[in-house]
């Protein structure tokens, strides 16, 4: 039995999945979380810590890594508990994690990971995907406002809209073809919490409307997945892969330009911002 747990990789900085030996796939099991269990989860951790302090030529006991480590079990512990929580109310089969999936999509070929693959008790597959930075959540509502300024004619460089993220999309075709089910939802689990509460796990989920179905708030529509996978990621794969541009749109939020390093350089966003 095996259930991906997020933990420090390759580099400190980011987390990792492991395929730690429990019994959680259980729902039932998962109820009681004993303490034993948690332990054997965080000896876990702690090795992983170990592995990454020797690859980068740290000391295991430096506060760096002290402080890694220490951040792995609480992410730990309390996706442990969202998973108690969530196989509770939403029972599911863990079908595979760090799952390797090549897609292409309109001549444009994907390449990436699946953190998590679930068969739902209640029929199809959902995709999970762990983030380690703050939460941005609102994909539905991203996603459907992007695609009404490109069917306006507008451009999105520059001003994409806050919460956008196709990552999960992407992944649908491959994950389709593995185990041939459909996909009913992809899920983007914020480990930091929400508003910064270090218990919690902040969820943005997209349910995948049935075909003909009618998309709310939460769900996107087969042809508005479809939209999003070809007129946004695979038309800027597109474009990128060209040659032809010169220059990125400057962008006209300064939330957009936290990582980019010619912030000094730039007339745009920051350069202006209160």
């Amino acid at each position: 039995m095996s259930v991906c747990v997020p933990q420090p990789r390759d580099r400190p900085s980011r987390m990792h999945r492991v395929q730690a030996t429990s019994y959680l796939r259980q729902a039932p099991v998962l109820a009681g979380l004993p303490e034993e269990l948690l332990e054997e989860l965080a000896a876990h951790v702690s090795h992983a810590g170990t592995i990454v302090a020797n690859e980068q030529g740290l000391h295991v006991e430096s506060n760096f890594m002290r402080y890694l480590i220490a951040l792995g079990r609480q992410y730990m512990e309390k996706y442990v508990r969202w998973l108690a929580a969530e196989s509770s109310g939403a029972p599911f089969e863990v079908l595979g994690c760090e799952v390797k999936l090549d897609v292409e999509i309109e001549g444009v070929r994907f390449r990436g990971r699946a953190d998590r693959i679930d068969r739902l008790a209640g029929g199809g597959l959902a995709i999970r995907d762990y983030k380690s930075g703050r939460p941005r959540p609102g994909t539905v509502r991203a996603i459907r406002t992007a695609l009404e300024r490109l069917a306006r004619g507008e451009m999105l460089a520059g001003s994409m809209p806050r919460g956008l993220n196709v990552q999960a999309l992407l992944y649908i075709p491959g994950a389709q073809a593995i185990f041939n089910e459909p996909v009913a939802r992809v899920e983007y689990l914020y480990f930091r919490g929400k508003d910064g509460r270090p218990r919690d796990i902040e969820t943005d989920s997209v349910v995948i409307a049935t075909a003909g179905g009618p998309a709310g708030d939460d769900a996107l529509s087969v042809e508005e997945v479809t939209r999003a996978q070809t007129e946004i990621a695979a038309s800027v794969a597109r474009t990128l892969a060209s040659g032809e541009m010169t220059a990125f749109a400057t962008a006209t939020d300064s939330e957009a330009c936290r990582f980019c390093e010619f912030i000094a350089a730039c007339p745009g966003a920051l350069a202006v911002a209160p």
